[in-house]
């Protein structure tokens, strides 16, 4: 929507090799929309600025310093947005509620508290007593969804939660006739972990 080619989007390794190999050429009319940057490590932002002063380019720094962290060395955006002035976004265009905007706005102010006990009161939070529950809850509310399957997915943090809850989904489906119960195909994924796989399964390929 803001009309840049996607020619010229990347990630930060694939930017660092063209401006080392010369695929990439900026001068003094180049502007970098560095989007989450607070997740860059220091030697990544070196080599990026070290181009960009070089060519008399400008870096338009884009984050959150207190979201995700850089993996290597130094927290670069913090630092930055700690010692020099910066422009603040206040338009929230995710949310189209007002009541789900002041929830970002109370996240943002650092009212976490506020925010959850509101949203749990929206019915926007389940709180449960094991990890399980959630996961039989996830699972249930992905089956008795109406949208089509290519239209919903769940993700959580670890792979081994993946796991359990497409285990668990997968036999809610067979128990509601919405896929039937096939013979099952042991293969050992790329990360070591072996899965069953068969008729009816829906794989989404990330890569």
């Amino acid at each position: 929507s803001a009309g840049i080619q996607s020619s010229r989007c990347m990630n930060t390794t694939m930017l660092i090799q063209g401006l080392q190999d010369g695929s990439i050429q900026w001068d003094s009319k180049t502007v970098l929309l560095w989007d989450e940057s607070a997740m860059a490590a220091l030697d990544d932002v070196y080599e990026i600025v070290k181009h960009a002063a070089a060519a008399g380019a400008r870096i338009n720094f884009i984050g959150e310093a207190k979201q995700l962290q850089p993996v290597g060395v130094g927290n670069t955006f913090h630092y930055i947005t700690q010692n020099f002035a910066t422009a603040r976004l206040t338009s929230i265009n995710r949310q189209k509620l007002e009541q789900h905007k002041q929830n970002v706005r109370d996240f943002q102010a650092g009212k976490a508290k506020v925010a959850m006990e509101d949203l749990y009161e929206q019915g926007n939070l389940v709180i449960n007593k094991t990890l399980y529950e959630n996961f039989e809850q996830v699972a249930n509310e992905y089956v008795a969804s109406d949208r089509p399957e290519t239209d919903k997915i769940i993700m959580s943090g670890l792979n081994g939660d993946n796991d359990i809850i497409n285990d668990i989904i997968k036999q809610k489906l067979i128990e509601a006739g919405k896929l039937k119960e096939t013979e099952q195909h042991i293969l050992k994924c790329q990360d070591g972990v072996e899965r069953s796989f068969g008729e009816g399964d829906r794989i989404t390929f990330f890569q």
